[in-house]
């Protein structure tokens, strides 16, 4: 037998015997058992500005959503426009490690306004009413994985809100060379 293998097998024997004498069954739960938690924790559902997706898509706080396209096929846009439509009843965050915080800021309200050049007062009428309402994490290029979840606690335990947006996963550093997050 290949000696990997052999210690591999070894391993999981130590496992099993570690966790020998039935350690670990108190995990295990039958559906009944959450039946009234689960009305009490469900998350308000948040719809989209587009009439047509209702029913068919949604966000929900806690939940993660993944947008995925290649570069330049509209994905800040899209989740510009859709946390813009949120802020009107909840609180979101967004971290563009790939643009800095004015940029995405100027994006966001040209999107909110339909309108290329918006006026200086309704640049600023808007600004206002997004205090308390949206954030921005500021980094860009790199940042370490520990960096980001830690920012992603924060941001939902801490100042309570609804949505983070991560743009893009690709600015996560993570050392590929030990396996571990840097």
């Amino acid at each position: 037998m290949n000696e990997d293998l052999s210690l591999l097998l070894t391993d999981v024997d130590a496992l099993i015997a570690k966790h020998h004498q039935n350690k670990g069954a108190e995990k295990f739960r039958s559906p009944v058992d959450y039946l009234a938690d689960m009305f009490e924790t469900e998350k308000p559902v948040a719809h989209l500005p587009w009439s047509k997706m209702h029913g068919e898509f949604s966000l929900r706080p806690g939940e993660v959503t993944i947008w995925a396209g290649d570069s330049g096929a509209g994905k800040s846009m899209l989740v510009g426009q859709m946390i813009g439509w949120l802020l009107r009843t909840q609180r979101a965050v967004i971290a563009s490690m790939e643009m800095p915080p004015p940029v995405t800021l100027s994006r966001m309200i040209r999107q909110c306004c339909g309108n290329a050049s918006p006026a200086r007062d309704w640049v600023e009428r808007w600004v206002r009413w997004a205090h308390g309402r949206l954030y921005i994490y500021e980094a860009s290029d790199m940042v370490p994985a520990d960096e980001v979840l830690a920012a992603t606690a924060a941001a939902a335990n801490v100042l309570g809100l609804d949505h983070i947006v991560i743009d893009s996963l690709m600015t996560v550093s993570i050392d590929s060379r030990e396996g571990r997050m840097a």
